[in-house]
């Protein structure tokens, strides 16, 4: 996964990336990269996420007698997946009477891509739409179902899923075959204007193929924000003759990603200058998952209640 990373030396040189920054540039670079990202910033860097950053640190005397010190730092954020972490390490004073350190910090960032990406960038994927949602209408219409293929497969493993959208599908893009058995018709709609309501005509275009293709279960995904309420009503009658029809707009689409974001990518910098540490930060960073499906499940079936509408989503 990208990240930049600056290292200094107990010289004070100063790398980015590997590449030696010479003169007052360098420290505009620890402006930029450190000062900025690790001692004001509290917030994810993104605005269109915004969300407060989950931290956590650790620092031990090396030499208490001398007043040696050795930190980390860690911030992750809980609905995006940016992180950054910096490892610090102060040893007095050097030879000639000057404070000697040497630190690096690390911060990921989004990485640059054409919209259409190739198979295996889903977590990257993952990481934009949280961090920009606007992207979710610049995506092609196939790039969405693909998407959809692999939301569903991470959030209802064991499963299988298939993505067979094509241009004369029938309205079904992803068959979805769940733990029990059951096979779901999944129709994804990519819409340009997320304020105009999912209506009531593309469910009824799915009970025909629910009826041509011998199912009873359909998922339809849409990425505008909201179904309208003659859809909900179509839902609930196809559920009354025997019929099983989910609507998942934009708002639960979101929510359904977290288990396609990486998790932990900081862990390299801590391994490299402190592993003894790992175990224990780890523990005390907090679980950025939401409510997950499984999760529901259970307290549903603790409850002794059933799965109304279908798949239990957000």
């Amino acid at each position: 996964m990208p990240f930049d990373c600056i290292h200094s030396n107990e010289y004070r040189e100063i790398t980015l990336n590997g590449a030696q920054i010479e003169g007052d540039e360098r420290w505009d670079v620890v402006e930029q990269y450190v000062e900025s990202s690790f001692n004001t910033l509290r917030e994810c860097p993104f605005p269109e996420c915004g969300a407060q950053l989950h931290t956590a640190t650790k620092r031990e005397l090396i030499q208490p007698d001398e007043e040696w010190i050795e930190e980390v730092i860690i911030a992750e954020c809980p609905r995006c997946a940016h992180w950054q972490a910096m490892w610090y390490q102060d040893l007095g004073q050097g030879l000639l009477g000057g404070p000697t350190s040497e630190w690096e910090a690390q911060l990921g960032k989004l990485a640059e891509f054409e919209l259409c990406l190739p198979e295996g960038c889903q977590p990257e994927l993952a990481k934009h739409l949280r961090a920009a949602p606007s992207m979710w209408h610049n995506l092609s219409p196939q790039k969405i179902e693909r998407l959809v293929a692999d939301i569903f497969k991470a959030n209802y493993t064991p499963c299988e899923v298939m993505h067979v959208g094509q241009p004369d599908d029938g309205g079904v893009d992803v068959v979805f075959v769940d733990s029990g058995g059951r096979r779901w018709l999944i129709s994804v709609k990519r819409r340009l204007h997320p304020a105009k309501g999912e209506g009531v005509a593309t469910v009824r275009n799915l009970l025909g193929a629910m009826l041509l293709k011998n199912s009873r279960y359909v998922v339809v995904v849409s990425t505008v924000d909201h179904f309208t309420y003659r859809a909900y009503e179509a839902a609930s009658k196809a559920d009354d003759i025997g019929f099983t029809l989910s609507l998942v707009d934009l708002g639960k689409l979101k929510r359904m990603l977290t288990p396609l974001l990486p998790t932990m990518e900081w862990c390299d910098i801590i391994r490299d200058h402190k592993p003894e540490w790992l175990m224990e930060l780890c523990a005390r960073m907090p679980d950025r998952r939401q409510f997950t499906f499984r999760d529901y499940i259970q307290k549903m079936h603790s409850h002794g209640r059933g799965i109304a509408g279908g798949l239990p989503f957000y």
